[in-house]
């Protein structure tokens, strides 16, 4: 599941697979638009972007990755707020 830019939250789950093939062709044209949907929703220009607040660390931080952290649970040095992963390997604030 994924949160589009719009607040829509959105999965894909392959539909059954049919047993005839002659069923094939119109079951992966059905499948193809509905993962290229997906993919429009999610790349969707958006005035906003809300991240939840992380009470912990990411597992696996990478260089300019950005987080919202609660600073009480997860306080990377300077308390509640945005903050992005830079090449040294630090949280570094955002403004």
């Amino acid at each position: 599941m994924v949160k589009t830019p719009k607040g829509s939250i959105v999965g894909y789950s392959a539909g059954p697979v049919p047993t005839s093939q002659a069923d094939i062709p119109r079951y992966l044209d059905e499948e193809l638009n509905r993962i290229a949907g997906l993919f429009s929703a999610l790349l969707a220009p958006a005035a906003s972007l809300r991240l939840a607040p992380m009470a912990a660390p990411p597992d696996d931080p990478g260089p300019g990755m950005i987080v919202y952290t609660n600073g009480a649970d997860w306080n990377p040095g300077s308390g509640e707020g945005y903050y992005y992963y830079n090449s040294n390997g630090v949280w570094t604030p955002l403004g």
